[in-house]
């Protein structure tokens, strides 16, 4: 849905404003993307945008650059620098920026070589560099820059048959090619000699700190203040190391992390806060986590968001380890380190270096980021989440270019931005942060986002914006938002996963039980599933979590919420924590020691008789129970890591005055974290499952919404048989009904102040509703209209149909052809005529009074909803002689040629187009080419609802397998139709009950779906009609979101546009065909109130409605083909309201379900048809296009609540109610209710 309900609007707390709806889905998409594939070494360092720009070294030593990309059309963006080398150092000159750093590196001779970015060649120029006497090769080195800007290179000089190699160093001015000396000066070490060492090391997150670190030949740890000829190593204490890392901290302190040698143990040595001279002074070393059980191999230190340290190291099991600092307890205390804990990612080694391929990096926002190599050889991302302390690992993900998409496990989110009526804003700025860093997908383009890094984007012509967070965990990254509505630092918070809480929150214990992964196979083992104890475990674990999930600002876990803009709330502060005050008192314990996860109710006197038994058994050492990293544990579940796995033993959750204490009881030691956001809660889920060794692709696979892409292409495939099938017909069965069609337009004129007079004495009885009423009989709920929601196709088509291309015989050169007759060149000039004399001839004052009647309603255009049906039917009487008059002679001439037109324009439909994303999803669904046409993309944009709708009225596709389709397309046919009429046909057509059902559930149910998406593509439409005399470089008063919005329309996208338009106006007409829908319906007849005058409306509306609509595309792009659209639809659309109401008060039965029937066709006819006329360009500039907008909140409103009906049309039938009426019951009866286009 894309408005608020009117009975949520009806409950808007007071003070409070309607903001945004957000619609929530754990769902497979599709995207166009491949890992990057992982080498041999890979640097970071941050580009002039801030972000870290990746370089990796391939095949052959080769030196690639991967680039974050922002409004991109993937993650990354890879390019082949064309240079060789290894041990990158990068730096930045007075000519060249952070984007194209000079790359320095070591060929596979032992010599450096030089690659610097030449802007004359747009690309790297690289060449050997060196002292101009120095003839050593080289083993190690490592770049830094001085304080004076210079670039000092320390080299490690090879020794061969050892183990060490020699220090020694030079240095250079940026920009210069020129070495301050001829040769590698030595470094001389603490004995005087030149040193000899087996590792350098510098600092890595300062630009100015040019300090020299070394492992000496013994092993001994060795420093010097400087790089420079001068430099002399010292010895930093007694401890050997086999690995070094530096880092500055937040007090430009040097901290130096070693891995001791023999113990593998981790080192700390830190330069003293407090000291005197000039010579750097450090604390002795100490060991990070005295009670350390690994032994370490490698370690990489770095400082994290809060500019506290944190260090990882790979331990001799190849799996990563982590420390962190974290605050003191009082406000002037030192930070206190966390103990060192196995988050458990396998790290691989290049086989030829035997060196770990890990890297970290810090942005200039301040987000830390791993990155390294995973075991199907993909570089990867990994990061922590600074609020929730959670992991997140994924791919380096880059651009496919072979047109291939490939599934991707998302969080997928639809906002729809609300203006203070409840309805879609359109074109308006958005604003979207993120409570971690993470990369987004909005409409279609990725963006790097957190609370540092916002993105800002516009909404659509129906309000909405689309956003995918890949789901590399249950817990997605939550986001703030901000619209033109919400107050200053007090965005909304939206939780992108609210249908996975939902979900998660209502499983039952058969759910767990059956749980099954996509390839059929249960999640639990044969033993768990022999009773309900273990899944009713898992149920009550599940059902706890999602208790503390709800307690956060929004307000709890359902697939669709509404937010509102609240100064009351804005007064308190933004403040995105949980507010667990409602649970206090809740304690519950997860118990491993059974080989299964037991929830175990806790009271808190139990709780704290445990706590206190086990800080006893941890011994008088133990000052509390010991801090840990949030995701550390979880990840290290996540990671199957044997010391987290098989040592954990219990996890017990208490809420104590309002804070969320999770502890961890693991080996014997308790480990204690805070709880104080929604998505950690997802992380007791997900772990139970990962300790049990599911992954977290097989629970995607359970909860999430997969493709079943067959049912879509089938159904695809019967709208488009559909199509065939009327088209078809139209040429052949329109003569055998034109004499009464023509006869039912002049009985309706003889009729029509009588027909006015009934109308408004019925409207009368219903308290003389206002078209919101009026439009709001039977509105969906949210569960039907959530099933419209998250369309792959529909989505892709208004991200990127802007963009599309013509391929081959194209619709472009079909409509500047010149190949029509010369009869329907005479009845394009018809049309044209008929468009003039509305608006400035005969109709011109009914043409004023409608544009009038509509407008004159003040500055809102939501307050065209409360218009009153009373006074658009006397617009219609007005308007409706002239156009029954101009209808009966277009519809004439139309019928004479009708056979021509479908013929003329039978290639349009056929017509091929690439558009971006949507081409590859046709070629994903159908295994076909990147071309798709006309035809196929109005099926495609109403497959996926129509058979969403379909499935939860009746439980199952409407095409499970091709049989059922093949029985659909043998049944709906032209002799069908025909049989339908009273026209004889070449075979004889049996009656078949079982698939007259079918067929009216599917008919109803592609109806409802075309409807919705006809939202925007009848708004599409319109705001190009309405800005149609717009000039780029002309002042004007037109919004500049809907500007800018139109200006990424080419020529072509907009002529697509229209065609679509037309096509799915087809859709619509075809699927409420009486026969369709009202089995028995007798062949169109008159008078009105017979039976048979459904059809003779039907007919009516096949001609005068899309048929007429292909013919205006003929018309040349501009005023001619604008006005001509607009104003000939407008006309038809009161005439058809005429017929419509007519017939309607020429029926004996008024009840509810006849109203209902009307409200269905009526809300599609008044703003679809009848009221398009708010669109023509010359009435906008003056009024500041507000027509416009009255045209598309008039179009949202109707069209609900022509859906709105239909679905309740649908899961009638769906329950039974096809065959018979019911008596007054109450419930709908299609054949009462059935009305036409």
């Amino acid at each position: 849905m894309t408005m608020m309900p009117r009975s949520v609007l009806a409950e808007t707390p007071t003070g409070e404003r309607p903001a945004i709806r957000a619609s929530t889905k754990y769902m497979e998409t599709f995207q166009l993307f491949r890992p990057a594939l992982g080498g041999t070494d890979i640097k970071t360092f941050a580009n002039k945008a801030g972000n870290l720009d990746l370089y990796t070294i391939g095949t052959n030593d080769e030196v690639f650059r991967l680039r974050r990309g922002e409004d991109a059309e993937a993650p990354y963006h890879e390019l082949d620098l064309n240079i060789t080398g290894r041990q990158l150092y990068l730096y930045t000159s007075s000519s060249e920026g952070s984007d194209t750093p000079n790359i320095l590196t070591l060929g596979g001779n032992g010599r450096l070589r030089l690659a610097e970015y030449k802007q004359s060649t747009g690309a790297y120029f690289q060449q050997e560099t060196s002292p101009a006497k120095a003839t050593e090769s080289i083993r190690q080195f490592k770049g830094a820059r001085g304080a004076t800007g210079n670039i000092y290179v320390n080299v490690m000089l090879d020794v061969p048959g050892t183990d060490y190699g020699l220090l020694a160093n030079n240095f250079f001015k940026p920009g210069s090619n020129d070495w301050a000396g001829p040769v590698w000066a030595p470094v001389m070490g603490p004995g005087g000699t030149q040193a000899e060492v087996k590792a350098i090391a510098v600092v890595e997150n300062s630009t100015v700190q040019s300090a020299i670190f070394a492992i000496g030949r013994d092993n001994e740890v060795l420093f010097s203040e400087t790089s420079d000829r001068t430099s002399s190593l010292r010895v930093l204490g007694l401890k050997k190391a086999t690995a070094l890392s530096v880092v500055v901290d937040q007090d430009d302190r040097l901290a130096i992390f070693a891995v001791e040698k023999d113990s593998g143990k981790l080192l700390l040595k830190r330069e003293k806060k407090y000291q005197a001279g000039t010579i750097k002074q450090f604390d002795d070393w100490i060991y990070v986590d005295p009670g350390q059980t690994v032994a370490l191999t490698s370690v990489y230190a770095s400082q994290c968001f809060n500019d506290l340290l944190q260090v990882f190291g790979i331990g001799t099991d190849g799996r990563l380890w982590r420390a962190g600092e974290v605050p003191g307890s009082g406000r002037r205390a030192d930070p206190v380190w966390n103990t060192l804990f196995p988050l458990g990612n396998e790290i691989p080694s290049d086989p030829g270096s035997e060196a770990t391929i890990f890297a970290l990096g810090r942005d200039l926002a301040g987000y830390a980021e791993a990155y390294t190599v995973s075991a199907g050889g993909d570089l990867t991302r990994f990061w922590q989440a600074p609020t929730t302390q959670q992991w997140f690992e994924e791919s380096i993900e880059l651009f496919r270019g072979d047109n291939e998409m490939v599934p991707v496990q998302t969080h997928a989110l639809e906002l729809v931005v609300l203006d203070e009526g409840g309805m879609p804003a359109s074109f308006v700025p958005v604003s979207i942060q993120a409570s971690s860093l993470v990369t987004l997908f909005v409409d279609g383009r990725s963006y790097r986002c957190s609370q540092l890094n916002r993105v800002m984007v516009e909404t659509g012509p129906n309000g909405k914006v689309v956003i995918y967070q890949k789901a590399n965990a249950l817990a997605a990254a939550t986001l703030y938002v901000e619209t033109p509505s919400t107050l200053a630092g007090a965005p909304l918070v939206v939780e992108p996963n609210r249908q996975l809480q939902a979900k998660l929150a209502t499983l039952s214990v058969d759910d767990i039980k059956n749980a099954k992964d996509a390839s059929g196979a249960y999640l639990l083992p044969a033993e768990y599933r022999s009773s309900d104890e273990y899944a009713e475990s898992l149920q009550k674990i599940t059902e706890a979590s999602m208790q503390i999930a709800a307690q956060d600002e929004a307000g709890g876990g359902d697939k669709i919420s509404y937010l509102f803009v609240s100064r009351r709330n804005a007064a308190r502060g933004f403040n995105p924590r949980l507010n667990l005050a409602a649970l206090e008192g809740t304690s519950w314990a997860i118990d491993f020691t059974s080989g299964f996860p037991q929830y175990v109710p806790m009271t808190s006197a139990e709780v704290a008789e445990w706590k206190s038994s086990r800080l006893k058994a941890m011994g008088a050492e133990a000052n509390g129970f010991l801090g840990i990293g949030w995701g550390d544990v979880w990840n290290g579940i996540k990671n199957f890591v044997g010391d987290v796995v098989d040592k954990l033993t219990r996890i017990v959750v208490e809420v104590v005055e309002g804070i969320g204490r999770v502890l961890f009881e693991i080996g014997g030691k308790v480990f204690e974290a805070i709880i104080e956001f929604a998505q950690q809660a997802f992380d007791f889920v997900q772990g139970v499952w990962n300790w049990l060794k599911v992954k977290l692709e097989q629970l995607f696979e359970w909860l999430a919404f997969l493709f079943n892409i067959g049912d879509f292409v089938r159904t695809a495939e019967a709208v488009r048989h559909s199509v065939d099938v009327l088209l078809d017909f139209t040429v052949g069965g329109v003569e055998a009904v034109k004499q009464t069609l023509l006869s039912g337009i002049d009985t309706m004129k003889d009729n029509l102040q009588a027909t006015v007079d009934d109308f408004l004495k019925e409207l009368n009885k219903q308290d003389n509703p206002t078209y919101d009423q009026f439009s709001s009989q039977q509105p969906m709920t949210e569960e039907q209209s959530y099933q419209m929601e998250h369309n792959l196709f529909a989505n892709a088509y208004e991200q990127n149909g802007g963009q599309a291309g013509e391929r081959g015989a194209t619709t472009v050169s079909l409509m500047s052809s010149s190949a029509l007759s010369s009869s329907l060149e005479g009845l394009l000039k018809m049309l044209e005529d008929l468009a003039n004399d509305f608006q400035y001839g005969e109709g011109k004052e009914a043409f004023n009074e409608a544009i009038e009647y509509f407008t004159a309603i003040g500055d809102d255009p939501n307050n065209a909803l409360n218009l009153l049906m009373s006074g658009i039917v006397k617009v219609m009487e007005s308007v409706a002689l002239y156009a029954l008059d101009a209808a009966k002679t277009v519809i004439a001439t139309l019928m004479d040629l009708i056979k021509e037109v479908v013929e003329s324009f039978r290639d349009l439909l056929f017509a091929e187009w690439e558009i971006p994303i949507l081409s590859q999803l046709y070629k994903l669904f159908t295994g076909k080419s990147l071309s798709i046409r006309v035809i196929d993309i109005a099926a495609y944009l109403v497959a996926i609802p129509g058979t969403l709708i379909y499935k939860l009225a009746t439980g199952k596709a409407p095409f499970p397998d091709q049989a059922a389709l093949d029985a659909y397309k043998d049944y709906v046919t032209v002799d069908w139709i025909k049989s339908k009429f009273g026209i004889p046909t070449s075979r004889k057509v049996v009656f078949n009950s079982t698939l007259e059902t079918v067929v009216a559930c599917v008919s109803l149910g592609v109806y409802s779906g075309a409807m919705f998406v006809r939202i925007f593509t009848d708004t599409l439409t319109g705001v190009f009609s309405a800005t149609a005399l717009v000039k780029a470089d002309t002042p004007t008063r037109l919004p500049d979101g809907m500007k800018n919005y139109v200006g990424k329309w080419t020529p072509g996208g907009k002529l697509l546009a229209g065609g679509v338009s037309v096509l799915m106006r087809y859709v619509t007409t075809i699927f409420t065909m009486p026969w369709l829908i009202r089995p028995g319906a007798p062949a169109p007849s008159c008078p009105a109130g017979d039976p048979g005058f459904a059809g003779t409306i039907w007919i009516c509306q096949v001609i005068a409605g899309p048929t007429r609509g292909l013919l205006v595309l003929k018309l040349p792009a501009g005023r001619a083909r604008v006005y001509t659209g607009e104003l000939t639809i407008t006309l038809w659309g009161w005439a058809n309201f005429g017929m419509v109401v007519w017939n309607y008060c020429a029926s004996p039965n008024h009840d509810t379900v006849a109203r209902l029937g009307l409200a269905r066709a009526l809300c599609n006819v008044i703003p679809g048809q009848g009221t398009r006329a708010l669109f023509v360009p010359d009435i906008q500039e003056a009024t500041y296009f507000v027509p416009a907008i009255i045209g598309e909140v008039l179009l949202v409103v109707g069209y609900l609540g022509s859906i709105g009906v239909a679905v309740a049309e649908l899961v009638e039938i769906a329950e039974g109610g096809l065959q018979t009426a019911d008596g007054g019951s109450g419930r709908i009866s299609i054949e009462k209710a059935a009305h036409p286009l």
